[in-house]
C-alpha cells in the first residue's frame, strides 16, 4: 500500500512539472497555438485518469472469475444463521408478501 501512495506521489509531481514546463514555454506568448492546451492540459490529465480508473475496473470486471467454494460457504453460513435465529424465535416469515397475501 505505501508503494503504491510513493508511485502516485511520484507520478503526481512529473504531471505537475510537465504542466510547468508547458505553462512556462506556452503561456508567455498567448500568440502561440498550444496556449489553451497548456491552460487546459490538467483537465486532459483528469479526464485520462477517469477514464484509465473505468477501463481497469472494467477489466477487472470482465476477468472476475466466480468462486463457487465462497459461494456455498456463504450459503451454508447463512444457513446456519438462520437456524439459530429461528431457535431463538425469530420468525423469517412475519410481513413476507406472497401471491398477493401477507403471512
Amino acid at each position: 500500500m505505501p508503494n503504491s501512495f510513493i508511485r502516485l506521489g511520484i507520478n503526481t509531481l512529473a504531471i505537475l512539472f510537465v504542466w510547468l514546463c508547458l505553462y512556462k514555454i506556452f503561456c508567455t506568448n498567448k500568440d502561440n497555438k498550444l496556449y489553451m492546451f497548456s491552460l487546459t492540459f490538467p483537465l486532459y490529465v483528469i479526464y485520462y485518469l477517469g477514464c484509465k480508473a473505468v477501463g481497469s475496473i472494467g477489466y477487472e470486471l470482465f476477468v472476475l472469475e466466480d468462486c463457487d467454494e465462497a459461494h456455498k460457504e456463504v450459503q451454508a453460513q447463512i444457513e446456519q444463521a438462520r437456524k439459530d435465529l429461528h431457535s431463538k424465535g425469530f420468525d423469517f416469515n412475519i410481513g413476507v408478501q406472497h401471491n398477493d397475501q401477507i403471512y
